[in-house]
């Protein structure tokens, strides 16, 4: 298609108009052009400009509402309408929970272990009032009311508390979980600012440690606090990273005292037009991204992840969560695997009694690692996308 402006309306499945973020690739030949971005207006419409000579590369479309897929669309030929699909509704435990073996039958899963987040835009609500926040570095209150973000999605992964998340969605709601603010200001997260959070958590006492961000560069700061936190018993998981394009995942995943997480995903998972469809078609069809899990079915290596020092994976790609009692986003990335994990070993770990008798030492660290390895299991991807494999629970009755 080659035109001097592409404009569409976005809509539900029922006809409504949608306000909607959308991104637009073009392409001359071979040569890829930079995203664009626009939202669309209150009556869903959106334009681009398109440069002669260049046709469509790819469209992606997440409405700005709750309940709906994130679309893609590629190498597109004339539209005037897109109807998004809607999120489905669930009515038994999400294959995340399954592919790990959780039972979700037991809704104190987790229970006697204490998890630190460090993370930004944290907003306490339903499902999540349970979650005690500390205060940043600067003493000021963390959330802005209203506001949703990353630190939200992660801590509803892991210990969403709403009677149809602990059932379905949710991995160790029973755990006990503090979130530290380590904002940057900018939607992002301030090395600096994570190291002090890191500190604070420690000196509180948790057991684990989850890191949903990641940097290019080390962080003197930041691998001072990591070595602090192995060595006072704290085992932390970082995600791996979103860029595929990069020899080794980011910082602090590749520090020597964290655990680095990759992402999956379900073959089967994912209406067809949505992006994580998308995601399994492009992960599918290359050597040693696909393995398989019981009772679960294909699943797959994320394209998108940064792969170079992987140690672990877990589900991450169209991840569902609640807000409101409702099914509201699908999320995708290795900063929902990260929880994943720590949700697993939460659970394993606060079943352990001789863990549970431990002290804050390094032996305490070196034992949480040790359950991670003995709970991970081969998939049969290359080592490369799976590390030591996937962490499943030893029983489920789910």
């Amino acid at each position: 298609m080659s035109t001097e402006e592409i404009s569409f309306v976005v809509l539900s499945e029922h006809g409504d108009p949608l306000i909607a973020h959308v991104l637009l690739r073009t392409r001359n030949g071979s040569e890829r052009s930079p995203r664009q971005e626009r939202f669309s207006d209150e009556e869903g419409r959106v334009s681009f400009p398109v440069p002669e000579g260049h046709e469509v590369d790819e469209i992606i479309v997440g409405a700005t509402v709750p309940g709906f897929w994130v679309m893609r669309i590629e190498n597109a030929e004339p539209f005037d309408r897109l109807r998004l699909s809607s999120l489905p509704m669930i009515r038994k435990p999400g294959w995340w929970l399954r592919c790990m073996n959780v039972d979700t039958e037991d809704d104190d899963r987790g229970k006697h272990i204490k998890i630190g987040v460090v993370d930004a835009d944290f907003q306490q609500s339903a499902g999540i009032e349970h979650i005690k926040q500390t205060t940043g570095p600067t003493g000021l209150a963390i959330g802005k009311e209203g506001t949703w973000g990353h630190g939200e999605a992660v801590c509803r992964i892991l210990a969403d508390r709403e009677p149809m998340a602990a059932e379905l969605l949710s991995v160790a709601p029973g755990a006990e979980v503090v979130f530290a603010d380590a904002s940057n200001g900018k939607g992002g997260v301030s090395g600096f600012r994570a190291a002090i959070a890191i500190k604070q958590l420690v000196s509180q006492g948790v057991h684990l440690l989850n890191l949903s961000w990641g940097h290019t560069r080390e962080d003197v700061h930041v691998a001072a606090a990591l070595q602090t936190a192995s060595e006072m018993g704290v085992l932390v998981v970082a995600a791996a990273g979103n860029e595929p394009g990069e020899e080794r995942v980011r910082y602090p995943a590749r520090d020597i005292h964290c655990v680095a997480a990759g992402a999956l995903g379900l073959k089967k998972w994912g209406k067809k037009g949505t992006l994580v469809k998308y995601y399994a078609t492009a992960a599918l069809g290359r050597k040693g991204f696909a393995g398989r899990v019981p009772q679960v079915g294909t699943v797959y290596s994320w394209s998108e992840c940064t792969a170079g020092g992987i140690e672990v994976a877990a589900p991450g790609i169209g991840i569902l969560v609640q807000r409101g009692g409702e099914v509201s986003y699908a999320l995708s990335g290795t900063s929902y695997a990260s929880p994943m994990v720590v949700g697993v070993l939460a659970i394993a770990l606060g079943r352990d009694r001789e863990y549970l008798g431990m002290g804050g030492t390094s032996a305490r660290t070196q034992h949480a690692r040790e359950t991670l390895k003995r709970l991970s299991q081969d998939v049969g991807m290359e080592r490369e996308r799976q590390g030591i494999g996937v962490p499943r629970l030893p029983k489920c009755n789910v």
